[in-house]
């Protein structure tokens, strides 16, 4: 073997033997202490004698201002320069910032409420309850301000004006029993007949009758009594052309030629139109809107 080598494997003995007695007996000696686990589990960890921890305590990091030694002390590190010693110690919670609201500020007493503002000096007030007077039961509330509507909920005005009869307006006739003045209805059975005149301050442009019906009558019966009567009549007689809603007639009587009599089926109501001639083309148009809302 070479010399050399064997020499250097002596001198690396020496050196390991001489860095562990070191290591054991000035760095390790709490390892021989039987108190070790207790100092472990209180959190207090003993430090070297000649570790100067003060220096490190007064060092300025990445600009920081220095540290009073003092109030290191009692600082969140726990070092305790007496004894070198450090101590665990847990974070005191911090309150949330910001005003408190107490809970005096809401008064369950009082009639309006309050809360305090961002100022705890500064009362804002939310809403006064004050106490409402009760209306007199003599009054209706309904009528306060109120015009009435009077106009005819199987005819409107706007309907009649978009037809073609713009000056006119609309008066509700009484009914005299008779369709036309011809068909008679007031035997018809849970049958109720409303007259309406179309008219302006000085001519009548039609009259519209409108029949509804209740739970124990039916429409289409009533149709066929209404057709039938009106062919009876004398020079009277019915062409069915079924040219409007869901089926319609007219009656031509030789006595009134220049009147048309027409009678509609609209939905669940009936609807009679008597009219100049002339006037065809607006009761034409206001069957088609009435057509539209049926």
């Amino acid at each position: 073997m070479n010399k050399f080598t064997v020499f250097t494997v002596i001198l690396s003995v020496v050196v390991i033997v001489v860095v562990a007695d070191l290591v054991v007996n000035n760095y390790l000696p709490g390892l021989k202490d039987a108190n070790i686990i207790s100092e472990i589990t209180s959190g207090k960890f003993n430090l070297p004698e000649n570790i100067d921890v003060s220096k490190a305590i007064e060092t300025n990091v990445m600009g920081a201002t220095d540290v009073n030694l003092e109030d290191f002390q009692t600082s969140r590190l726990g070092f305790d320069l007496g004894t070198n010693v450090y101590t665990e110690t847990k974070p005191q919670e911090e309150e949330p910032t910001g005003t408190k609201i107490p809970v005096e500020s809401f008064d369950t007493t009082s009639s309006s409420v309050n809360l305090v503002s961002e100022d705890p000096e500064e009362i804002i007030p939310i809403a006064d309850t004050t106490e409402i007077e009760p209306v007199s039961g003599s009054s209706d509330f309904e009528d306060s301000a109120f015009d009435s509507f009077p106009k005819n909920i199987f005819l409107r005005d706007e309907q009649v004006k978009s037809a073609g009869f713009v000056s006119a307006y609309m008066e509700i006739e009484k009914y005299d029993g008779s369709l036309y003045k011809t068909i008679y209805t007031d035997d018809l059975y849970n049958v109720s007949v409303e007259k309406i005149v179309i008219k302006s301050a000085d001519v009548m442009f039609a009259k519209v009758y409108v029949l509804t019906f209740g739970p124990k009558s039916r429409l289409e019966d009533v149709y066929q009594v209404l057709k039938t009567r009106g062919s009876e009549g004398l020079d009277v007689e019915i062409n069915e052309t079924n040219e409007y809603g869901d089926g319609s007639f007219y009656m031509n009587d030789t006595k009134r030629p220049g009147t048309a009599f027409l009678t509609v089926k609209l939905g669940n109501l009936i609807y009679g139109f008597s009219y100049p001639k002339e006037y065809h083309p607006q009761v034409k148009n206001l069957i088609k809107l009435l057509e539209w809302e049926k």
